[in-house]
């Protein structure tokens, strides 16, 4: 049951969507859009969560290092939350 609230407090905004890999890119964009993303951090996200790509080819596709795709997701999910 923990585990339960954890993960719904963890991962949902205060719009009521539940970020998951395989969500719609509507609802991403509307988040994104609803939380003044830049460009780069929705693209990562619809990257990631949409198009369900791993962090090496999201890497690839935009020019980064793994870890700064990692850092710059994250950070999109703090602004989100």
């Amino acid at each position: 049951m923990m585990f339960v609230m954890y993960h719904f407090i963890k991962y949902t905004t205060t719009q009521g969507i539940t970020i998951a890999r395989g969500m719609s890119k509507e609802a991403m964009k509307e988040i994104c859009i609803t939380n003044n993303l830049s460009d780069i951090e929705e693209g990562i996200l619809t990257d990631f969560y949409c198009n369900r790509w791993k962090l090496p080819k999201i890497a690839m596709k935009y020019g980064y290092s793994v870890d700064s795709i990692n850092k710059k997701k994250a950070e999109a999910l703090k602004k989100i939350k």
